[in-house]
């Protein structure tokens, strides 16, 4: 599980108390709980680790994989896809990038002129 923003035992006790109403605290009582205190009583017990953007912890469930390669990843879950490209339109960007290195490769060595004698 994921819990986004909490970053501190603190704030963990008071989701714990108030939000998820884990243990049942006198309303009188909440300006006095040590709401850091149980928080890290809940993390270490979980074992749980606080992380880039949030808490993470293990809630013994198995993790399902959805997909099985860039095959079946749908469109709207790509960063990007790359085109496809027919045969001849692929080989027609090999010579591109041919063409264009060993241009490139001119300009990194350039000719030395001998000098007459």
């Amino acid at each position: 599980e994921f819990y986004p923003g909490v970053t501190d035992d603190e704030t963990l006790g008071r989701i714990y108390v108030e939000d998820m109403e884990a243990i049942d605290v006198p309303e009188h009582l909440l300006n006095y709980f040590d709401y850091e205190a149980y928080g890290r009583d809940i993390r270490l017990n979980e074992d749980g680790h606080y992380a880039p953007g949030g808490y993470v912890l293990n809630n013994g469930g198995s993790f399902i994989e959805h997909y099985h390669g860039r095959e079946d990843i749908p469109d709207e879950h790509r960063v990007f896809s790359m085109p496809k490209l027919n045969i001849r339109e692929q080989m027609a960007a090999y010579k591109e990038v041919i063409d264009r290195s060993s241009l490139e490769g001119e300009r990194l060595h350039p000719r030395k002129e001998v000098p007459e004698r």
